[in-house]
């Protein structure tokens, strides 16, 4: 196969993911049609708790539904069975328990560490544009509803049907193309798709190291492990957090709100003891993922070279592909016509949210 038509391949592969996306973001606007009039009947109901029951059957219905759905209709086509046939998802991870843990650590380095750099960031462009930009509350409300749903979609769901889209059909059906061109694009689609702009970098960078120990293991049940860990940390913060508020004032003098706010430090001591676990658990996990990730470069310097996670025997197989660079190739995956426009759509829902028109 020649050079143009490994491209012309590619692209299409590129194409086909993108069409995933949309059909899921058709399911999700398919499906608020269809629940809009029950919705409204229950338009004169403000309380927490169909707030919470609301957004556990949001929950449930983008994963299982809408992720699960567009799934479903990828493995029904002639390359999806094909694809599920050459490789398993939940196939023992071809790499030892301690190689997942040692990974899972440095991917929480990295996950964090960006989290932490991008926070900086647009801090700073908040800071100099005079704009304020709105990210997604995830703070649990005071009851057991809100507290349940937290636990069950952020640490149970997400990791679940998210690996299952991005890792397990996104990556694979492009990973018989190249390695971290693969791994890279497919990150970078699982950061845009969550259209929240203190998520996006982040979440890229966890999709690109969790598309690596997919890779790596061959097999999902690593990725989705480095997945549940992150998300449990962020369901337990959001848990503990639920009906704190440190940041209102009592009044214009300085002495009343310390007064107050010593006051109301003590009465939800558990609460903000929960937190400062939190923070020192992720400066832990971050301190050790970088001491791991030096010992990995130095001790094992094969460690982030990559074989091709698919059989090459497959039609079409990726073996001619070698002829252009990972770099060529990630350029040729976003070059596809209907990646373009998910991407330039993806990244306008964004911005669109944290400037909080919508």
């Amino acid at each position: 196969m020649d050079i143009k038509n490994i491209k012309k391949d590619l692209r299409r592969v590129s194409n086909i993911n993108s069409l995933l996306m949309l059909i899921f973001f058709a399911l999700v606007f398919g499906i608020s049609l269809l629940i809009l009039p029950v919705s409204r009947l229950f338009a004169d109901v403000d309380t927490e708790i169909f707030y919470s029951v609301e957004m556990l059957v949001s929950y449930v219905l983008q994963d299982v539904v809408c992720i699960g759905g567009t799934v479903l209709v990828y493995r029904l086509t002639k390359q999806g069975r094909k694809s599920a046939e050459n490789y398993r998802l939940f196939s023992k991870p071809k790499v030892s328990a301690k190689w997942v843990v040692r990974h899972i650590f440095i991917g929480m380095f990295f996950t964090y560490g960006t989290a932490f750099l991008s926070n900086i960031l647009f801090s700073i462009i908040q800071m100099i544009f005079g704009i304020e930009m709105y990210a997604v509350d995830f703070t649990a409300e005071n009851n057991a509803v809100s507290i349940f749903t937290n636990i069950f979609a952020m640490m149970f769901l997400a990791p679940f049907f998210e690996e299952v889209f991005f890792r397990g059909t996104v990556l694979r059906n492009v990973s018989k193309y190249g390695t971290w061109s693969a791994i890279v694009a497919s990150g970078i689609f699982f950061g845009l798709w969550h259209m929240n702009y203190q998520q996006t970098i982040f979440a890229s960078v966890m999709g690109i190291y969790a598309g690596f120990m997919t890779y790596k293991s061959k097999s999902l049940i690593p990725s989705m492990t480095l997945h549940f860990c992150i998300n449990t940390i962020g369901a337990v913060q959001s848990i503990a957090m639920a009906g704190l508020d440190l940041e209102k004032p009592v009044s214009e003098n300085t002495a009343d709100n310390i007064a107050y706010m010593t006051s109301y430090m003590i009465m939800h001591v558990e609460q903000i003891a929960v937190m400062a676990f939190l923070e020192v658990l992720v400066i832990g996990c971050v301190v050790t993922g970088l001491v791991l990730f030096i010992l990995e470069i130095k001790k094992h310097r094969e460690s982030y070279k990559l074989e091709p996670i698919v059989p090459e025997n497959l039609e079409n197989s990726g073996e001619s592909a070698e002829k252009l660079s990972e770099v060529q190739k990630t350029g040729v995956y976003f070059s596809a016509p209907v990646t373009i426009f998910v991407i330039i759509m993806l990244i306008g829902l964004t911005v669109i949210r944290a400037m909080g028109l919508f």
